[in-house]
């Protein structure tokens, strides 16, 4: 009876304390007490089953869990091998930048990791986590091969992440940040995961990331555009790349990326990058412009957009937040190559939803498609826990 009055105890503070405000508020003090309340409930509750000789409907659940733990250490010891380390001692370490007040970019060469775009890892920082095999998962920033189309035989592949520093892990790797302006931590990853979309069946393929939420959207972006400079099987030939950011510390970073990707595109594909700073004014001393005009319920209105010159001259930078239901409603209404379109969000939850409100609407439902509009697939990478 002890032993089943212990396992239902421990049962009960784990569900407890698996409600939302609480995972939000203090996350990692539900991860770790959450796996110590489970193991306790499955291990005192087999001692309760057993006594009546129902011991077998447990065990099962403890080897699983058991058999879990074990692949997924032995593959972060395959990720990690210490014969790499040894050979080169940079293959265990990561680089953290200060790319903004709040957001982190790190980086880790790897010679024998390899992922899909959209695809996710999990770090593990023991110097920076509480725990020394404390894991969190992060959406890989850039692609395996090179942008150019070539493979990379034998080279360092660039994992990068782009971390928002918030509470527990988050901000003491953005604390170590700001206190080293290019500094190294010891990093192991465990990965990937996920199954991202196949773009390269759409005929216009839209971006739209808000913060961080660009590390979904831009190794896509980034697929694309390698699969069309290697001459792939892709029938993408229109892309638009939409990112809403607070302020500009992102741009410089955005920027060499795009400086070193577009040359490779071809003709064929049309790109049109539009950055959306949603706080700060823009620094209007440019030597180039372009000029964009957004539809309204009630007027045309015509905006100067302005790319100074430390930028790459193809960004659109564009004051405020961008208008998703006129933005999506003309790129539906301008693809009429016959093709598909895809749509594919990434960011705050007042983002994403606001995309699922455009393409609700007439302009994307079956009446469209009837009327010769191309049909529009929606992909959604959701940052966060479940409800």
């Amino acid at each position: 009876m002890r032993a089943g009055a212990l396992s239902l105890v421990a049962f009960t503070l784990a569900t407890i304390l698996s409600i939302r405000p609480i995972r939000n508020i203090a996350f990692e003090f539900f991860l770790i007490s959450h796996i110590v309340l489970i193991v306790i409930f499955l291990v005192a509750g087999y001692y309760h089953a057993q006594i009546g000789n129902y011991g077998s409907y447990i065990w099962p659940a403890l080897f699983v869990w058991g058999l879990d733990r074990f692949i997924r250490l032995a593959r972060v010891i395959w990720n990690n091998s210490t014969f790499s380390r040894k050979r080169d001692p940079t293959q265990s370490l990561a680089t953290v930048e200060l790319l903004s007040e709040d957001s982190i970019l790190m980086s880790l060469k790897r010679r024998d990791f390899s992922w899909s775009p959209g695809q996710h890892a999990y770090v593990i920082l023991p110097t920076v986590s509480n725990l020394p095999l404390e894991s969190h998962p992060f959406t890989i920033a850039s692609i395996a091969d090179k942008v150019d189309g070539t493979q990379r035989n034998g080279e360092d592949r660039d994992v990068v992440f782009l971390v928002k520093g918030c509470n527990g892990f988050t901000k003491r790797l953005r604390d170590h940040a700001s206190t080293h302006a290019t500094g190294t931590v010891s990093a192991y990853l465990d990965g990937p995961y996920g199954c991202p979309p196949d773009l390269r069946i759409f005929s216009t393929c839209i971006f739209v990331a808000g913060g961080s939420g660009v590390s979904y959207t831009l190794p896509l972006f980034l697929n694309l555009i390698r699969e069309n400079a290697r001459g792939g099987r892709s029938s993408v030939r229109r892309i638009l790349f939409i990112w809403a950011l607070r302020d500009e510390n992102y741009l410089p970073w955005f920027s060499k990326i795009l400086t070193e990707a577009l040359p490779h595109a071809k003709s064929s594909l049309s790109i049109d990058s539009r950055v959306y700073l949603t706080a700060r004014p823009i620094d209007t001393s440019s030597s180039s412009a372009s000029t964009v005009s957004e539809k309204t319920d009630f007027a045309v209105k015509t905006t100067t957009l302005h790319s100074p010159v430390d930028y790459h001259p193809s960004i659109k930078l564009i004051p405020g937040r961008p208008d998703i239901r006129r933005v999506l409603h003309d790129e539906i209404s301008a693809c009429t190559d016959g093709g598909s379109l895809s749509v594919d969000v990434a960011g705050p939850a007042g983002l994403t939803a606001a995309v699922r409100r455009a393409l609700s609407s007439d302009a994307a439902g079956p009446r469209a498609v009837l009327k010769g509009l191309p049909a529009v697939t929606l992909h959604v990478e959701k940052f966060g826990m479940s409800t």
